[in-house]
């Protein structure tokens, strides 16, 4: 199977966890393993990008639409991210250092 056809595949599964956790299917313990499965798809945020093409901001997008227990947990995330991205995260623009 291809990376493109094993991302589709993954997409269309977490979706699907996505919609059980907004219409409250989910008991809690499968609740905070989606919400681990996230945590985990976050902190490899830069992997992501390079294998799939989706920023740190795309990925937080697409997490959000399709729904994520992430918002309740009270557990911090760390993500490996460049300044750049930052950047646009924050809505900031660097100014190059005039030379």
């Amino acid at each position: 199977m291809d990376a493109q056809m094993a991302y589709m595949q993954y997409a269309g599964q977490r979706t699907q966890l996505g919609t059980m956790y907004e219409d409250g299917q989910l008991t809690p313990p499968e609740c905070r393993r989606l919400a681990e499965l996230d945590r985990t798809l976050l902190q490899n945020a830069s992997a992501v990008a390079i294998a799939y093409g989706l920023s740190l901001g795309k990925l937080m997008r697409w997490l959000s639409r399709i729904g994520t227990p992430l918002g309740e947990e009270p557990e911090n995330v760390r993500i490996e991210a460049s300044v750049a991205e930052l950047a646009v995260l924050a809505g900031v623009e660097f100014r190059p250092q005039p030379g």
